[in-house]
């Protein structure tokens, strides 16, 4: 996973420390006053170097920028030479060696450095897995308003991972996280005015929080900004600006959004109807295992809509569908086979899949169980 990026759960991952940006004529005074042995100018200039910030990446002068002073206990130096051991840049990678260095420079306040020894022990990189000592290091980087820390704390609030659930602290550390522009946090406290989850139920304030965040790419809050227009909830309905939404969120591969926009093309709405374009946007929100997608391209190829008819891909489409439990997909694929079509009859797959659909309230499955189960 690269710096910066979230996991699957939502916690943030190593997030890099930014060095200042300088000015040309800044930059040349930095070179030198670095050149001249200035700790603090060596420390800025190593971290511009890490991360490639106004001069070209380059880890070697990172490195022997850096090492000197960090044996010598400057926190950013130490900092540094953790990314470079946990990346391993210049030196080999070493997860035990990264932990020892950003514990040197945490232990010393460096806000950053807190927030990747929470990553290191969230994840068990070199050190030992750890929900409750990540949160410690979370907090203190948190109460330094670190925004990506308060984000990761309020997600432990939210699950109550290393520390009892709390969805009012959450909203919380989330808000402080939003207010300094995180879009993560945005969207979550969007989220949390949508639902009425941790605050009263708001559809404006979702639609602000939402805003704010797809407004930084957020594909999350861009498919969610994108579904408050194309209900009108918190926002005057709007079709074309739920389109607008939809494509940003979809072209960023969020599968719902992909999912919307197919529906877009095949109603058209807005859009001049276009079934093979659904097709297209439905086959990348099924490839991504998104049942109701599966669903639609699996009805494409049944129906010969947008593709050639082909009743193979309609069943291997169907069947996906159908085992995350869709009552509709398990409709159909129970009728093929109790019909016979595209794949050679089968009372009792058929009797199998209706009866699913059924027990899930499915009105058609419902009948053409009663049907199949006559003797």
């Amino acid at each position: 996973m690269k710096q910066g990026e979230k996991s699957n759960n939502g916690i943030f991952e190593f997030v890099p420390r930014q060095p200042k940006h300088e000015e040309p004529n800044q930059l040349d005074i930095l070179m030198k006053m670095a050149d001249d042995g200035d700790p603090d100018s060596m420390s800025q200039l190593g971290l511009m170097y890490l991360y490639g910030i106004e001069v070209e990446q380059n880890f070697i002068k990172a490195y022997n920028l850096s090492k000197k002073l960090a044996d010598e206990g400057h926190p950013i130096s130490q900092f540094i030479m953790a990314d470079l051991y946990r990346e391993g840049n210049v030196v080999p990678k070493n997860l035990e060696e990264a932990a020892k260095w950003c514990r040197l420079a945490a232990e010393q306040g460096l806000a950053d450095a807190q927030f990747n020894l929470g990553i290191s022990y969230y994840l068990g990189e070199g050190l030992p897995k750890s929900k409750a000592e990540a949160v410690k290091w979370f907090k203190m980087a948190a109460d330094q308003d670190l925004a990506s820390a308060q984000f990761n704390f309020g997600v432990a609030y939210l699950f109550g991972e290393g520390v009892t659930k709390n969805k009012a602290e959450a909203i919380k550390w989330f808000q402080k996280a939003a207010d300094q522009g995180l879009a993560c946090a945005q969207y979550n406290l969007g989220l949390a005015y949508d639902y009425g989850q941790g605050l009263p139920k708001n559809q404006v304030k979702a639609a602000k929080w939402y805003q704010k965040a797809a407004d930084q790419g957020d594909p999350m809050a861009q498919f969610n900004l994108g579904s408050s227009y194309l209900a009108g909830h918190g926002v005057a309905k709007n079709l074309a600006e739920a389109l607008k939404w939809y494509k940003m969120a979809a072209k960023q591969g969020s599968p719902q959004a992909q999912l919307s926009l197919g529906n877009f093309y095949n109603f058209g709405q807005v859009v001049t109807k276009d079934i093979t374009q659904a097709v297209k946007w439905y086959k990348k929100a099924a490839k991504q295992g998104l049942d109701i997608a599966q669903l639609n391209l699996g009805s494409c190829y049944y129906f010969g809509e947008g593709v050639a008819q082909n009743l193979t891909e309609a069943i291997k489409w169907y069947q996906k569908a159908a085992n995350q439990g869709l009552a509709a997909a398990q409709f159909y694929l129970g009728k093929i086979y109790y019909y016979g079509e595209g794949a050679p009859k089968n009372q009792a797959e058929a009797l199998i899949w209706l009866q699913k659909a059924a027990a899930q309230g499915h009105a058609e499955a419902k009948k053409l169980y009663k049907k199949a189960s006559k003797p």
